[in-house]
Formats: structure tokens, sequence, C-alpha cells
């Protein structure tokens, strides 16, 4: 290959024109021009060895890497609702409203079933508790249908609320109160085992009948207490029983061959 074949291969790959042509396309396009007749791996090769940088440009503008910020209470409110499982398997919707400035929940609500009326129920519990009046608070939220239905358009249509949709109206995201929800169900994740863990201690235990917390001392330094609290935790017709069952004792069976008359 000569070197002016070589510095037409260099030429293409480091064109702004061509960078959204990949170097093995630009093998066959170099081919249909007529300026070099050379397969994709000789293209591939003189980029590796003599580190040719193909031009890059950024397609899409760069996201912002802070969310926004308040500057005063009340200012930017954000709402959201999330699914957090229980322990016996059950699962119920977390409403809340949070404040930008403050952080703070300003109101919230747990429910078995999903509802729209719960998102309307917690933004005008929030407004009743609004701190400053003077102008209405800008509510950051998505576009589910909890936050676009016609209970919360009568508030922004009263004026209560202005409303704005996360990635839609604005270039940010609902990011602070989901990543409230990240901090919630991460604690409550170490709730979940240490629950479970519980269970499978009490399961585990030799009477269930004693609280759990005297299971979990020692036994040799505790055991009369663990002794005492068997018996005042007992049911009164389990000690009447235990006692009948003493007083009532069936003989013991006489080995065989022996003769007792």
């Amino acid at each position: 290959m000569t070197a002016d074949e070589v510095l037409a291969i260099k030429e293409m790959v480091e064109a702004a024109q061509y960078r959204h042509v990949p170097t093995g396309r630009l093998a066959i396009l170099a081919q249909r021009l007529g300026r070099v007749f050379a397969s994709p791996a000789t293209w591939y090769k003189l980029v590796r060895e003599r580190a040719w940088r193909r031009p890059r440009a950024r397609v899409h503008p760069a996201k912002p890497k802070d969310g926004v910020r308040a500057r005063m209470p009340d200012e930017l409110w954000h709402v959201d609702t999330t699914v957090i499982r229980l322990l016996d398997g059950t699962k119920v919707f977390l409403h809340a409203v949070i404040d930008n400035f403050s952080r703070r929940i300003l109101a919230w609500r747990v429910t078995d079933s999903f509802a729209v009326a719960t998102t309307v129920a917690i933004l005008r519990g929030a407004v009743q508790g609004a701190v400053t009046r003077d102008e209405s608070p800008t509510l950051v939220a998505d576009a589910g249908v909890e936050n676009v239905n016609s209970g919360v358009d009568g508030l922004i249509e009263s004026g209560l609320l202005c409303r704005v949709l996360a990635l839609k109206d604005v270039t940010f995201s609902n990011s602070m109160i989901e990543a409230w929800w990240r901090t919630l169900k991460h604690q409550w994740q170490g709730v979940m085992a240490r629950g479970r863990a519980a269970q499978r201690q009490d399961c585990q235990a030799p009477d269930r009948s004693a609280p759990s917390r005297l299971l979990r001392l020692p036994r040799a330094a505790l055991r009369s207490a663990v002794e005492r609290a068997q018996q005042a935790t007992r049911h009164p017709m389990a000690r009447l029983a235990t006692q009948m069952g003493q007083m009532y004792r069936p003989a013991r069976r006489s080995p065989a061959g022996s003769d007792h008359r």
C-alpha cells in the first residue's frame, strides 16, 4: 500500500463528515468513490496501529447533573406513589408530597389499593398546611394517571397549585422524592430482614410461650426468669391439663414374660 493510499485512509477516518459511518462501511465507501481499494481488515489494522481517532460528537445534549433547587419553602413540591411489600406478602401503596427546599414530607397516606383520589387528598392536606400562601406552589410530578386526572386538574384550575410534568414540561426529573423512596425501601428491607430472622428464631425456639426477649438472653443466667415467664404466660387450662396428666399417668407396662399375679 502506497503512502498516498494510507494518507487517503487517514483523511477519511478522521473526517467529520464520515463520523456516522462505521470503519468497515467506510472501506466500502472508499472503493465506491475510487479513492482506496483495501479490505476493511486493512482499515481496522491501520486505525489500531497508528492510533487514529474517529471524530465523535454528542448527538443528545448533556443531562443536568444537579436537580432543580428551590429558594424558599413551598416553592416546589414533588409528589409520587410507590409500592411497599410487607412481611406477610401483601403490598400497600404509599403516596407522599415532599418539599424541595426543606426535604420535609408535607402529607402522606398509605392505602391497600391504588386510587387516584388519594393523590388529591394528600395535595389538599399539603395546601392546608403550607407555610407561605403568597404564591401557589409548583407541583413537580410524572405523567402517571395518579397525577394527571380530573381531581388534580381541579386543584390546578382553582389556583391552589401549578403543575409541571418532569421530563416533559421541564428537563429535570422527579428524582428528589424517588431518592427518598429508595432510602425508605432500603431501611424497610432491613426491617423485613430482621422480622424474618425473628420469625425463624421464634419457630426454632424450644418453647414459644416464653417471651422472645427472654429467649434471646443467656439461658444459664436467667433460667428461673424464663421458667417464671413460661408459667405466667401459659394458659390456665394448659397448666390444669399438665397437672391432670401427672395425676393420672398411665401405669408402666411390665416387661414381656414377667408375671405380676
